[in-house]
C-alpha cells in the first residue's frame, strides 16, 4: 500500500472522495480492496496534512487534531514506489496525552524517506 488518505480539494478532488493506491513489483495477480464509510456530512471538518521527511529506515508520527476536535478520519501517503505504508491509524487522546490525531509510519529502503500524513478532525 501506497496511499490511502482524504483527497483534498485541490485539483480534481471534491469533498467525499478518498485516494488510494498501491505497487506492483512485478508480482501478477495482486489485489486490493478499498473500503470507504461514508456518514451525514459533518460541520466543520478539516483536513490537515504535513509532510515527514528523514533518512531513517522508519518515518512517519502523530498528526494532531486542534484542541477540541476529534478525529474523523486521516491518511498516509509514501513518496516512493520503494516505501511501505505500515502504519496508519487514529491516535486517540488517552494514548498522545494531548489531543486526538492519526499515526502514521512507513518503511524503506530509499536514502532518505517522505511520507505525507493526513488528519481530519471534526
Amino acid at each position: 500500500m501506497g496511499k490511502s488518505y482524504p483527497a483534498t480539494t485541490t485539483g480534481t478532488a471534491v469533498p467525499g472522495q478518498w485516494t488510494v493506491s498501491g505497487y506492483d513489483h512485478g508480482q501478477s495477480g495482486l489485489k486490493a480492496d478499498a473500503y470507504a464509510v461514508c456518514a451525514f456530512p459533518i460541520t466543520g471538518v478539516t483536513t490537515n496534512r504535513y509532510t515527514a521527511t528523514t533518512s531513517d529506515y522508519v518515518t512517519g508520527g502523530v498528526l494532531m487534531c486542534p484542541p477540541g476536535k476529534k478525529v474523523v478520519g486521516g491518511g498516509a501517503a509514501s513518496a516512493y514506489s520503494e516505501d511501505s505504508l505500515v502504519a496508519s491509524r487514529p491516535a486517540l487522546a488517552a494514548e498522545t496525552g494531548k489531543t486526538d490525531g492519526w499515526w502514521v509510519q512507513a518503511i524503506g529502503l530509499r536514502p532518505e524517506r517522505t511520507v505525507e500524513m493526513y488528519v481530519a478532525c471534526g
